[in-house]
């Protein structure tokens, strides 16, 4: 015969972890939302020490969320509509280089003031191509120059005094040696 207490059912009880009260109020609760805004799925573990956590907690608060910040001007749809062919021939391949040059240092700078560093960092790079990558849109070689572009920034992710010019640099090389945004039309 079994005692009473092994046939009885038992009560559940919460679990409460070390980390609980920090996890439910503060950065994760920031991350969380975050996350919601840009449709970013949770991760199933966060490997922060108490300092790394009060250090990220403290940014955040500096700099707000990302969905509070200024945007990077956008270009109007209808310049968006022009065709490459239409742009190199009014302005030459020069102009256009110095136009990717202008849009890949205002990014920068952009992302400079946000004060991101490490995976974060490189997370918004990468941002800039990884959703047509994600939803299945992008050809084999922007998929290639997507996963290139992490590695490239990546060079910088550890440094508070990364410099856009050199950011930039290393973005646009990425591109060149990628094949991506280069024409067929010539002189």
């Amino acid at each position: 015969a079994l005692s009473a207490v092994a046939t009885a059912p038992r009560a559940r009880k919460a679990v409460f972890l070390p980390d609980a009260p920090r996890a439910a109020g503060g950065v994760t609760r920031r991350l969380a939302a975050l996350g919601r805004a840009h449709r970013i799925a949770p991760a199933k573990e966060y490997d922060l020490t108490p300092a790394q956590a009060a250090q990220e907690e403290a940014r955040l608060e500096r700099i707000g969320t990302l969905a509070r910040l200024p945007r990077p001007d956008a270009t109007p749809q209808s310049a968006m509509e022009v065709s490459v062919a239409e742009r190199a021939r009014a302005g030459g391949l020069a102009a256009m280089a110095q136009r990717r040059v202008k849009q890949c240092l205002r990014f920068a700078s952009w992302v400079k003031e946000l004060g991101l560093r490490g995976r974060g960092l490189v997370g918004v790079w990468k941002s800039s191509c990884e959703p047509a990558v994600a939803r299945g849109v992008a050809t084999r070689a922007y998929a290639t120059m997507c996963q290139a572009l992490g590695g490239a920034v990546a060079e910088f992710a550890d440094d508070p005094d990364w410099s856009a010019d050199a950011a930039c640099a290393a973005v646009l090389r990425t591109f060149r040696e990628s094949g991506i945004g280069a024409t067929p039309i010539r002189g």
